[in-house]
């Protein structure tokens, strides 16, 4: 998402690997301290995973979202960084 009021230097980076049954490693970057909640959802708004919820510091952070137990299905999802005062996200596509 490209918004003014969004920190700059926030970003969700890329997930990797985006294959069914391997742990998915999902990277963030963050210009300042911040209390958020880091979650992936599936197209139809269900929450899958809860990966962070709390304080984060300033700083590259990695999450690993499990999917070894075989319950989650190929699809489309979105990966959600927000706090109260801003939301970012990005699509990750699980294969």
């Amino acid at each position: 998402e490209n918004d003014e009021s969004l920190p700059v230097g926030l970003r969700v980076l890329s997930p990797q690997p985006i294959l069914s049954g391997a742990d998915i490693r999902i990277g963030v970057e963050l210009p300042e301290g911040t209390k958020g909640r880091l979650a992936v959802y599936s197209v139809a708004g269900r929450c899958m995973a809860v990966l962070n919820e709390g304080e984060l510091t300033r700083g590259h952070h990695e999450f690993l979202w499990s999917t070894s137990s075989g319950r989650v299905p190929f699809g489309v999802y979105y990966v959600v960084l927000s706090s109260t005062v801003w939301r970012v996200s990005r699509t990750l596509v699980v294969f």
